[in-house]
């Protein structure tokens, strides 16, 4: 026996659709319910096969080139792009003893803030970029996916104690019992791992450098995590903000996407063939489903 269907104009319908159901969100499919609103949580919440190809690739090719991020910081600090032997890794791992890395490194050596100031705005925008994005990437494309983007901190840009760190705040960004309907703000209670991982980084830098260190030379030291923190809630921010803009919908919307224009010859606008994962017309109508469920 087939099923009424009703028909509204738009790509993601309030009224549950049995027929367009591959292109409606996930959210929105259950009884017919003249109230019910589709949830958009995610771009995973839009089923259509169209735009699950279009978020896979945009994930991936956002994730070839969050490794040339990574790699190019790895650079930045050693002078070579790839270093995959195990002695590396277990020194940065090692927080204790008099040899243990620092953060402050990353702007004393090869390069430092004191000879070129703006190589500070460099590192604190490279570091605002590794923490913002397995974040956005947590919150937009929910947390398995921002595994790739982790494993590349601690692989890539041999940065082991900022992947811990950001495997938390991505949990506290997108897990259900952390997670807020306003999403900025778990974007920024994210940020508190972040910040206690800079402190405990950066911690004691400017003792070893002696006491009578001059306020311009602590900022210059400091200033660039400080840009790092800013910089970052503001990628959130903007990130956010475009995904609420185009509801999460993977890809760009083309101009007329989701409308249907009449032309003038076409005395019978309802037998006009449909766009296939979209509904084509401006009013309601019932008819028999083509489908049954």
């Amino acid at each position: 026996m087939s099923t009424p269907t009703i028909e509204t104009p738009g790509e993601h319908p309030r009224q549950p659709v049995p027929e367009a159901a591959d292109s409606a969100p996930a959210a929105s499919r259950g009884p017919l319910d003249p109230g019910h609103t589709a949830v958009i949580t995610d771009v995973w919440s839009w089923t259509a096969r169209k735009y699950r190809i279009r978020a896979s690739v945009l994930l991936i090719i956002n994730f070839l080139l969050f490794c040339g991020l990574c790699v190019f910081t790895h650079w930045l600090h050693f002078a070579k792009l790839f270093d995959f032997t195990l002695p590396p890794y277990l020194e940065a791992l090692r927080f204790w003893g008099p040899q243990t890395q620092n953060l402050s490194d990353f702007v004393l050596f090869p390069i430092s803030v004191d000879q070129m100031p703006v190589y500070g705005v460099v590192i604190g925008l490279v570091v605002a970029s590794l923490v913002a994005v397995p974040i956005s990437v947590a919150i937009v494309y929910r947390i398995p996916a921002a595994v790739p983007f982790i494993l590349a901190v601690a692989i890539l840009a041999h940065l082991p104690w900022l992947a811990i760190t950001l495997v938390g705040s991505c949990i506290l960004a997108a897990a259900r019992p952390f997670r807020m309907p306003f999403r900025y703000s778990s974007a920024l209670l994210a940020m508190l791992p972040i910040l206690l991982y800079l402190y405990m980084s950066t911690r004691g830098a400017t003792e070893t450098l002696g006491a009578s260190i001059s306020p311009e030379r602590k900022l210059l030291l400091t200033g660039p995590w400080l840009l790092a923190i800013l910089a970052a809630c503001t990628m959130l921010a903007g990130i956010i903000f475009i995904a609420r803009l185009v509801n999460y919908r993977p890809g760009c919307r083309r101009a007329g996407d989701g409308r249907h224009v009449r032309h003038p010859h076409d005395p019978v606008p309802h037998l006009r063939r449909r766009r296939r994962g979209q509904l084509s017309h401006s009013r309601i109508r019932v008819r028999p489903a083509l489908r049954t469920f």
